[in-house]
């Protein structure tokens, strides 16, 4: 069964007060990038397009995003009818997208999104790109945004390290809280990370101030411009030595720590390479290693089975449950028989309460289990290990973590996970936009949540500004001090 975690690279995940999205005609010919002046965006949305994507989404929501009780159907249409008016009166498909964006993320759940054509919208944006020379990427650790990458020529007026504290004369923290009702996220703390990410996202040629509190404790105030420029493809930048650790995303990758303790970089459980490339590495692991570190941090996930199987090798015995699970259901007949039912009628009759449930948009399956069983002769290695995670370990890898808890030999280190898995069901709205609901609930075996809450590390590793401005890798240091000791 695949997992799907795209949310953080969606280019729907908009910033905050742009402005209409430039047409090809508004968009000049300047001479320094051809590639995109050559572009053209296809015709407008009509307002019956515009009208049809808004309701398509909102039914196919109400039918099948799997949390609907938490919003409610009620709530729903409520929110549904509030949004036809200004959705009909958008002046144009960037404004129509920011209200679609912001209508879908009401239901807070990173597997229900938006995707957006590239063509529609990302050619005619920047994010890390600005006239003058200027280049910038950002971080967050803890509630601050700071500077992580800086084009070298502009080290010495914005320092790596600086945080960005305002944007136009407002509080950044008022600038991500808005930008967080469009941001798709399970839980407050990668909505927070996504939304602050895409704050200096914006159309070609939009322009805001910036106002950074460089590590000297003196604030500087940077016009900025979004703008792809002559040589931006081979711009030099200064990065903070701490960001590539934090944001590893290396397919496979095995190395060998003091000790014969095994390093398992594993960035992601979609298709076939990670499986090659494990079984390929696995034997001189289970001849050689004595510890076993597995780090999943900014692992998206993709198929439950490749993350499981690969956890398989790690754990004693030969059974495991790597989730309980249930999903909505609907017999219409039931719906045209609970239509008079009352509260009262379903005490003691399951028959009645199907019909009320079926009739108020309420019945699911009842959970169940999902078990794996592996082959007994299968190659393990049962030693003391400690599994990395952070804000993006998600999905599939969620998965592996709920199939490993409670096993005496896992220990689990970082900052909180995802809190986002499930199956999502694919809705085209237009040629060119798909919505994507989450139609799958997964729990603990028993019911115990973790989705909107991430799964919580057994040793808190907090991300800190001095992990993005130090070499040394402080979760990974506090992995490799705990297995010294573990027996």
């Amino acid at each position: 069964m695949k997992k799907l975690f795209v949310s953080l690279l969606l280019p729907a995940a908009l910033c905050c007060g742009a402005p209409a999205a430039a047409t090809a005609q508004d968009i000049p010919d300047d001479g320094k990038t051809p590639e995109l002046n050559k572009a053209r965006l296809p015709p407008p949305y009509t307002a019956e397009e515009k009208l049809y994507a808004l309701s398509k989404f909102w039914m196919e929501a109400r039918r099948n995003f799997v949390y609907m009780d938490q919003m409610g159907t009620a709530r729903w249409d409520s929110l549904y009818r509030s949004y036809i008016q200004p959705v009909l009166e958008s002046r144009d498909d960037n404004e129509f997208l920011h209200l679609l964006c912001r209508f879908c993320a009401a239901l807070k759940d990173g597997h229900t999104y938006l995707n957006i054509q590239s063509y529609r919208y990302e050619p005619f944006s920047t994010l890390n790109y600005f006239s003058g020379g200027w280049g910038l990427e950002t971080f967050v650790a803890g509630r601050h945004v700071y500077v992580s990458g800086v084009a070298r020529a502009k080290r010495k007026i914005v320092p790596l390290g600086s945080e960005l504290v305002a944007i136009d004369g407002r509080d950044v923290q008022d600038c991500i809280a808005e930008e967080m009702k469009e941001t798709f996220a399970s839980t407050d703390e990668v909505r927070y990370a996504v939304a602050a990410s895409m704050l200096l996202h914006g159309e070609r040629y939009t322009s805001r101030v910036a106002t950074f509190r460089r590590p000297d404790g003196s604030t500087v105030d940077v016009a900025l411009r979004n703008e792809y420029v002559n040589g931006y493809g081979e711009m030099e930048w200064d990065r903070l030595p701490g960001v590539p650790c934090n944001w590893q995303r290396a397919e496979f990758a095995l190395e060998w720590l003091r000790g014969d303790v095994a390093y398992l970089k594993i960035g992601t459980f979609q298709g076939n390479g990670v499986l090659e490339k494990f079984y390929a590495a696995l034997p001189e692991v289970k001849q050689r290693a004595r510890k076993v570190i597995i780090d999943l941090r900014n692992n998206g996930g993709g198929s439950s089975g490749t993350s499981t199987r690969i956890m398989s090798h790690f754990l004693a015995g030969d059974t495991f449950c790597d989730q309980e699970w249930s999903t909505r259901t609907y017999n219409a007949a039931y719906a045209a028989w609970g239509a008079d039912v009352q509260p009262a009628d379903t005490v003691g009759n399951p028959t009645l309460r199907a019909y009320y449930q079926n009739y108020h948009d309420q019945a699911t399956t009842e959970p169940k289990a999902s078990w794996k069983t592996y082959p007994a002769d299968r190659m393990r290695l049962v030693v003391p290990t400690a599994i990395l995670i952070n804000r993006n370990t998600a999905s599939a890898c969620e998965n592996l973590l709920v199939m490993a808890d409670g096993q005496p030999n896992i220990t689990i280190i970082g900052q909180p996970s995802n809190g986002s898995t499930g199956q999502p069901i694919i809705v085209q709205l237009l040629p060119d936009l798909q919505g994507y609901i989450c139609t799958k609930k997964d729990t603990y075996p028993g019911g115990r949540v973790f989705v909107g809450k991430g799964i919580e590390p057994d040793i808190y590793v907090p991300l800190t500004l001095e992990d993005l401005t130090e070499k040394e890798d402080r979760v990974l240091k506090t992995a490799v001090e705990f297995l010294r000791k573990a027996r």
